[in-house]
């Protein structure tokens, strides 16, 4: 049998869940005009449940023992964010063919002074 107090614990347990995600909305609040930042998410996991019997080898039977904040989550769009690296791939290959375009350009002057110093 359960006594009286574990319904105060579930209760305890369930107002601390509940607090935890209130901390994160306020962090996702104070952070919505930051670049680059993404909004969390607390995902709530089920403790373990006690199994309690009346007799000894009698009938077991589960009872829950609440509710925690299991995890924090980053909440992204997939979408966004394959955009988002295609995009940055494109660039970093742009830079570095840029990047080999002036570094030929430069050889090719050297080439062409040494070239005119023959003369």
């Amino acid at each position: 049998m359960v006594s009286t107090f574990h319904g105060l614990e579930m209760a305890k347990r369930a107002l601390n869940a509940q607090q935890a995600a209130l901390y994160t909305t306020s962090h996702n609040i104070s952070n919505a005009n930051t670049v680059g930042y993404t909004r969390q998410r607390v995902n709530f996991a089920q403790m373990n449940s006690i199994s309690a019997s009346r007799e000894p080898g009698g009938i077991v039977s589960g009872v829950g023992s609440g509710v925690e904040a299991g995890s924090i989550e980053r909440i992204r769009d997939q979408f966004l964010d394959t955009q988002y690296r295609k995009k940055i791939v494109n660039l970093v290959t742009i830079q570095r063919m840029q990047m080999h375009s002036d570094k030929w350009r430069i050889y090719s002057m050297n080439q062409q002074k040494k070239v005119w110093h023959l003369f």
